[in-house]
């Protein structure tokens, strides 16, 4: 929280038009509107819609009125405050809109249920093998019993590994988590796989979770992001579908996830919760779903001839796709089998109808078939369709129940599985297991079911994220993944990479993996060997120096950006899409940011250029983890005479940006500064120089003229804004004695007449007393 009024300045926020105390302490009911004027003069690219579990501060300052849109209807909200509420802010008063604002600072849903979880007793109690074996590793010597390779279920298992083409380490890995699971069925237990990029650890968890599948165990697999949790469900669908032999029901098979954050579409919309239950309630509505449909086909059956042509144009299409929606997303084993060979009894029929009718038979040939009575069939026909006229309707709550109860393999991020309470699930898989922190690890190990743990992740990549440096140094931020492998836990290594050229690897390899990782053959064939610009300095690994860049702070000083490489990587693109362009290849690039601003900058100078045939995505490292680009372009920002480079010394996250790209990495920085800092940069720059990958940007025309009017344009922006300032200045945040102070700076010789307005708009307000000395103080200047 604290960290989060430090940049309490940037959050989005929203407009309260009313506020309306409520029966009970401090609870308010609250109506909000949106202000396109307002956003649009804050920068803001969205509107700010508050959802449950967010915490907000309430800050109150005057803008005109008139300008609002106050024709869109309110939406209303109710808030739990810290203190009391003037319920008359948000009215005009003078002419003028006294508004109360509230500015997002964070959400607590995940700490709720993380705090819920902290028990451990009641842990113990739900799940004492595993909450044991967590907290208290290794509880026993670790001896684990080894499957019998020469069992039948071994065989069977090995016989289905063949066919899903995983390399050794990968098929190890499988087989020992398997293995594990089985022969330690009377304790509780977890097993590490070891994933460093592009060893195809994703591709491992989906054969993995195809095999519990055929096996009938039931699996919960989490992940820290929805993004993450898309990717594995993903993949795991589609290696279904590649197993599957015509139509097979994927009832058993659930995503779950805020449809907001999480965004599904594609094939996810299959087994994703909100669709499914979409799709099963329009099955049970009373006047449209498959009960108002069999009735039709009933009366069909019992007038014959007479209804069936219309019943054709009304009603055959709904029958037929309310019984293919219940075949396909509930699972078969929540159907009795007779109703399951009733519905594909009925469906069958209803092929035969159509295949009479658009063999264009004569009239009498149709009526011949309704005519026609066998009395067993007949019969029995009919009472097959009364008896599924029984079943009664469903409503959308037991349905959305009903699914998660019933679904075997189950997908969500690690704070959504608090809303699981299958019993059928045994194995929990937590992928990117080192990007959670332990504490968040509680929530899915809530569920009594479990027997064994699947980790699989990376301690070598970007860690959770954690903004308080308290919390950093009590090790808040470090996963279960990442304890139990220096407690010297078993890891099973997947230890061959499949994403980078061999130029790529190597260094990350040696440098982060002490050399244990392979490349696999198809990265060193020579289709892996791109050229997409002219010139050694852009073949598949190099370090472009650019010396003279300068480095700036952003307004909050929080973040860093560097002009002259931003220009460099605008020219670089430009000449990539021309080569592209000419060529008729597509390509897809990232840049790579270490810095917040610097993303910034890029996006602002690049507009909305078009790139095609060139994908373009900017983000930071932590925005690329996870992913993969064909060429990526790493812009280090960094540029000082002091060697100083924050946190970009981190090697968590230089492994990260050094492993996105499949054939080209450019990496663009000051070497001075970079060899200066003591750091991994310094390694870097160094086997760039022995490898002959380091270059000069100035030894490029193009480059060099692009540099050269950038420094031109920096030099005459600093001469033009060469006026002394009078400057009052602190870091936005608490200061040594836990206070909160501003930063304002104007021209001496013409000080704004609205000072006052702006101490408002970028102080707290509980700090409204120490920004009123703060005016007080500059108008006295201004006066004197």
């Amino acid at each position: 929280m604290s960290s989060g009024l430090e940049s309490l300045s940037t959050m989005p926020f929203l407009r309260i038009s009313s506020i309306e105390e409520k029966k009970g302490i401090k609870i308010y009911e609250i109506s909000v509107a949106s202000d396109s004027q307002i956003a649009k003069s804050c920068n803001q690219l969205e509107s700010y819609a508050p959802s449950v579990g967010d915490i907000i501060i309430l800050e109150a300052f005057v803008t005109e009125g008139g300008d609002e849109d106050d024709d869109s209807p309110p939406s209303k909200y109710v808030i739990g405050a810290s203190g009391k509420i003037d319920a008359a802010d948000g009215k005009c008063q003078n002419g003028k809109r006294n508004s109360t604002f509230a500015a997002y600072l964070l959400n607590i849903v995940t700490y709720i249920r993380i705090w819920r979880c902290l028990d451990y007793e009641t842990a113990v109690r739900i799940n004492p093998g595993l909450v044991q074996e967590m907290v208290h590793y290794p509880l026993v010597p670790d001896i684990l019993q080894k499957w019998d390779v020469d069992s039948i279920d071994s065989m069977e298992i090995w016989t289905k590994l063949s066919t899903m083409d995983l390399n050794n380490s990968q098929n190890d890995a499988v087989i020992n988590c398997i293995s594990e699971m089985h022969c330690n069925s009377n304790s509780s237990s977890f097993s590490l796989i070891w994933g460093p990029p592009g060893t195809g650890k994703t591709k491992t968890i989906s054969v993995l979770l195809w095999l519990m599948r055929e096996m009938k165990h039931g699996t919960l697999t989490c992940a820290p992001t929805n993004l993450a949790v898309k990717q594995v469900a993903s993949r795991f669908l589609r290696l279904v579908k590649e197993h599957s032999f015509g139509t097979s029901s994927l009832g058993d098979i659930l995503l779950l996830g805020n449809k907001e954050r999480m965004c599904v579409d594609g094939d996810l919309k299959e087994i994703y919760l909100h669709d499914r239950v979409r799709k099963l309630l329009g099955c049970f509505a009373p006047l449209t779903g498959w009960r108002h449909c069999l009735s039709s086909l009933s009366d069909l059956f019992e007038n014959g001839y007479s209804q069936y042509l219309q019943y054709l144009q009304d009603q055959e299409e709904d029958l037929r796709r309310c019984l293919k929606d219940l075949l396909f997303h509930v699972p078969k084993s929540s159907i009795l089998e007779v109703n399951y060979d009733n519905i594909l009894s009925i469906l069958k029929m209803l092929e035969d109808f159509n295949s009479i009718f658009q063999r264009r038979c004569t009239g009498d040939e149709i009526k011949e078939v309704f005519l026609y009575r066998n009395g067993e069939s007949d019969s029995r026909d009919y009472s097959m369709m009364k008896h599924w006229k029984t079943i009664v309707t469903l409503g959308k709550r037991i349905i959305r129940d009903f699914c998660i109860e019933s679904a075997s393999i189950i997908f969500c991020t690690a704070s959504s599985s608090s809303k699981v309470t299958n019993k059928k699930v045994e194995l929990l898989v937590i992928d990117e297991s080192a990007q959670l922190k332990e504490c968040e690890t509680l929530v899915p190990l809530r569920l009594r079911t479990f027997k064994h743990a699947v980790l699989i992740g990376d301690e070598c990549q970007l860690p959770a994220t954690i903004k308080s440096k308290v919390c950093t140094d009590a090790l808040f931020g470090r996963s279960l993944f990442e304890r139990l492998s220096s407690l010297g836990h078993e890891k099973h290594l997947l230890n061959m990479q499949y994403r980078m050229h061999p130029s790529i690897s190597i260094f990350p390899n040696l440098s982060f993996y002490d050399g244990k990782i392979s490349d696999a053959p198809s990265v060193t064939e020579r289709e892996h060997e791109k050229k997409y610009l002219p010139g050694s300095m852009f073949g598949p690994y190099s370090f472009v120096n650019i010396e003279g860049g300068r480095e700036e702070s952003d307004e909050l000083c929080h973040s860093r950006k560097n002009l002259i490489e931003v220009v460099v990587i605008e020219e670089i693109l430009r000449n990539l899409r021309k080569a592209c362009s000419k060529a008729k290849r597509k390509v897809s690039v990232g840049v790579i940011c270490p810095y917040t601003a610097q993303v910034l900058a890029i996006q602002e100078k690049l507009g909305k250029m078009k790139f095609d045939p060139v994908q373009v995505k900017i983000n930071s490292v932590d925005g690329f983890q996870g992913g993969e680009e064909d060429i990526i372009i790493l812009s280090t920002v960094r540029s000082n005479s002091d060697g100083l480079v924050g946190f970009l010394s981190n090697r968590q996250r230089t492994n990260v940006s050094l492993t996105r790209a499949r054939y080209c990495l450019w990496i663009l920085g000051n070497a001075t500064t970079l060899l200066s800092s003591g750091s991994i940069w310094a390694d870097l720059v160094c086997n760039a120089k022995d490898r002959q990958c380091f270059f000069d940007a100035s030894s490029n025309k193009a480059l060099a003229r692009v540099i050269a009017k950038q420094k031109s344009d920096l030099n005459r922006v600093e001469v033009k804004n060469n006026t002394p300032l009078v400057q009052v200045q602190s870091q936005s945040g608490p200061n040594e004695q836990g206070s909160y102070s501003m930063s304002v700076s104007f021209d001496a010789g013409n000080p704004p007449s609205n000072i006052a307005t702006v101490a408002d708009l970028q102080c707290p307000g509980d700090q409204k007393e120490d920004a009123d000395d703060i005016t007080a103080c500059l108008l006295d200047l201004k006066l004197s």
